[in-house]
């Protein structure tokens, strides 16, 4: 992966066939936390992901520590925050999920082939958010407005693909309208910013949000 990595970047920086670019020294990325994978998932994983072909293993996910066995079509290995997901349709569920490499446990490569659908992509189940790894049945509308120095944050990304920023001065906050079905990462970014961001709608999920919020407050006292 490095070099396929290095390979982009020489070739970017004009020094193709030239070996490692001078500039590569001068591209960083910040210390940031990162989860371990064992070698031998990583392998077993790249190879069904090139010969599509199915895998059962053991795993235990983030909100149910009890261990279960899967079976896998696998469609993309997923890199976010610093892990790495395999995401593909799970048969015993009999729906499209995600599996963090880190937890899985007694992975098998099963003789099992599928077909690769066309629309195997997992940016398409994002409903147009760019929140990262989470996905969900259907697209949300949310209005949220920001306040104080995170009016400049939330104008510096592009967070959804049908976003709209409007500035309200008079009130001194930001406003931002976009579509995604990633509720809980979306949660979590507003969480993030305290009292600087207070969501607008819609109003199952604004009740979700105080909720979140009288919580803190009862663990702060």
């Amino acid at each position: 992966m490095y070099e396929e990595i290095a390979g982009v970047i020489d070739f970017v920086a004009g020094t193709q066939g030239a070996g490692k670019s001078r500039l590569l020294p001068r591209i960083a990325v910040p210390p940031a936390p990162k989860a371990t994978v064992d070698a031998a998932v990583w392998k077993t994983v790249v190879q069904a992901l090139q010969e599509n072909r199915a895998v059962e293993f053991d795993y235990n996910g983030r909100w149910n520590a009890q261990t279960t066995h899967r079976k896998v079509l696998p469609y993309q290995i997923l890199i976010d925050g610093g892990m790495y997901f395999l995401f593909g349709y799970a048969t015993e569920r009999e729906a499209e999920r995600l599996f963090s490499l880190g937890r899985i446990r007694n992975l098998v490569l099963t003789d099992e082939r599928f077909a690769l659908p066309e629309d195997y992509d997992f940016s398409s189940r994002c409903g147009g958010g760019r929140f990262g790894l989470f996905m969900s049945d259907n697209a949300v509308k949310f209005a949220i407005d920001f306040y104080d120095d995170a009016r400049q944050y939330v104008k510096d990304f592009v967070w959804a693909d049908d976003q709209v920023l409007t500035d309200f001065d008079d009130e001194e906050k930001t406003r931002i309208e976009f579509s995604s079905s990633q509720v809980l990462r979306v949660t979590e970014w507003i969480l993030a910013q305290g009292s600087n961001a207070v969501p607008v709608a819609p109003d199952w999920f604004v009740q979700e949000w105080r909720g979140y919020v009288r919580r803190m407050w009862e663990r702060a006292k």
